[in-house]
């Protein structure tokens, strides 16, 4: 997300229709003033329900199938994050099946040819390593027993190929399952207990869910064997402030990646903004 000069961009869309879609993201005006702009959306993926319509990110990686020629410019403003303007105009795009943010020159691609081996195609998917980059690939999820909180989420969850939180299994699914599937065994109510992250055996299919993740586990989480990914649920209720968000000052240390650049803010405001952050965990 990214800060924007005098008004606010917001998810959302007027029509019956379009009133279970994921929301566009928030741009906060420096003042603090917020004068709505309502941007269109785009059609979610073929047969998928626009109310299923969500996103899946994936941060420093990318499927090793994006060959450039499927990357098409899509929107830059040196010096900013623009995260919040390129996932505006991919939900815009008739075609836009996944975006790419290429942090380090402040710029984004569109994606509108994907793979047979993509999100929501069971087996692996190699990945390669994209340093100062964010991938966000479109995924059609039923978040709908989740309430207001995914409703608010920008991206349903999170993907970490090659790792796994150790330790932590509350519930395995041993009969071979996509990996769309396990998130969305994750994301769907349970009883007496929610799930907040999952680990997907692409060589087996297997599927783990643990009602911990890598915040609430830190010292689990750890890199796996080949084939296995963590997947983290952010339609999960937030951990209590104490033990989510310790908080550790670098000095003279820039974050690279980055959703959200907001100016104007001292260290405890800054903290406070990111504690109450409800676009993204």
């Amino acid at each position: 997300m990214e800060a924007a000069g005098g008004g606010a961009t917001r998810a959302g869309a007027s029509g019956a229709g379009r009133a279970a879609r994921r929301p566009l993201l928030l741009l906060l005006a420096l003042a603090g003033l917020v004068a709505p702009l309502w941007a269109a959306d785009g059609p979610p993926p073929a047969s998928c329900p626009p109310e299923y319509d969500t996103w899946v990110k994936m941060t420093a990686l990318v499927p090793a199938t994006l060959a450039p020629h499927y990357r098409v410019f899509m929107y830059s403003s040196p010096g900013n994050a623009v995260t919040a303007e390129c996932y505006n105009r991919c939900r815009e795009s008739g075609d836009c099946r996944a975006f790419l943010v290429d942090h380090a020159r402040s710029a984004c691609f569109r994606v509108s040819h994907l793979s047979p081996s993509s999100w929501d195609q069971p087996g692996d998917t190699p990945v390669a390593a994209a340093p100062a980059s964010t991938y966000f690939e479109r995924a059609c999820l039923n978040v709908r027993g989740t309430g207001s909180r995914c409703a608010s989420r920008a991206w349903a969850a999170e993907r970490v190929p090659g790792y796994e939180l150790v330790g932590w299994d509350r519930l395995t699914i041993a009969s071979p399952v996509s990996r769309n599937e396990c998130l969305q065994e994750c994301i769907k109510p349970h009883d007496g207990w929610e799930c907040r992250s999952a680990r997907w055996d692409s060589r087996t299919g297997a599927c783990y869910l643990s009602a911990e993740d890598r915040r609430s586990q830190p010292d689990a989480f750890r890199a796996g064997p080949w084939g296995v990914e963590y997947l983290e649920n952010q339609c999960a209720e937030p951990l209590a402030t104490t033990t989510s968000c310790a908080y550790q000052e670098f000095t003279n240390v820039s974050m690279v990646i980055a959703d959200l650049q907001i100016t104007g803010l001292d260290r405890e405001q800054c903290q406070m903004r990111c504690n109450a952050e409800t676009n993204f965990r």
